[in-house]
């Protein structure tokens, strides 16, 4: 290449030979020009428009679940939506893998009355609960939402225990985020005017604590309350479990 620019130089570096080069150094140009852009003709106007890649569509993430201190049961979600796109929640769905309503040692009778507290969700022995939300998240943004729940199985003052995983359901074509497995004792919606204990049944709280045992050898995240029953169980065993001893 060198050898030829030195016997082509008076050629190369004379008007005609410049002006070849600036010809080639244009169509190559114009061809990466034409790899970058979209050409759109009609009769009269020629449009060059960007190519622009396509946007990723919304995307959920469940950041966390936790459990705010307060009398009621609830669960406060985040949420973070990577896409780039707006979503829309349209329903959160529960799916019982296990569940047992704790009976209580104290065999009390009630006077019970219609609950007036009002609950986002109601779990019941269903295998999969499903509830209406209306949410949206922008893209690339976070939000979060709380739930207040009860559980219709178990007496008033003694909670139901769940093996569960939530999902949030999203958007037109129903896309599904599922949330790890989690442990929770859930209250009582049963509300009562008066009570009394009429006897005291040990068999009743034997069987409170091997349930209580059974549940925590699952894997899932534990709430509170959870932990904290089965810790009172523990340490009061000794008072139900006396003739197995």
């Amino acid at each position: 290449m060198i050898e030829w620019l030195i016997q082509n130089k008076e050629w190369v570096f004379s008007g005609l030979g410049i002006a070849v080069i600036s010809v080639i150094f244009a169509i190559i140009k114009a061809k990466k020009f034409k790899s970058d852009k979209n050409i759109v003709k009609n009769s009269s106007v020629i449009q060059i428009t960007n190519v622009t890649s396509e946007k990723e569509k919304s995307n959920i993430k469940i950041v966390d679940i936790s459990f705010p201190k307060s009398r009621d049961f609830i669960i406060d979600i985040k949420l973070r939506n990577i896409g780039d796109q707006v979503t829309y929640i349209k329903e959160i769905a529960f799916d019982i893998l296990d569940y047992y309503s704790m009976g209580n040692p104290q065999v009390t009778q009630y006077q019970l009355i219609p609950s007036s507290n009002t609950y986002d969700v109601v779990l019941e022995k269903k295998e999969r609960q499903i509830f209406k939300v209306s949410q949206g998240i922008g893209a690339n943004e976070v939000d979060r939402f709380q739930i207040k729940m009860a559980s219709s199985i178990p007496e008033p003052r003694m909670p139901a225990i769940y093996y569960l995983f939530l999902s949030i359901i999203y958007d037109e074509d129903s896309k599904v985020e599922k949330s790890e497995k989690h442990i929770w004792a859930v209250p009582s919606n049963r509300k009562w005017a008066g009570c009394y204990v009429s006897h005291m049944d040990m068999e009743i709280a034997k069987k409170n604590y091997l349930e209580l045992k059974r549940f925590d050898s699952y894997d899932g995240r534990k709430s509170e309350h959870f932990v904290n029953i089965l810790e009172s169980y523990e340490k009061n065993k000794s008072d139900f479990l006396k003739g197995n001893q």
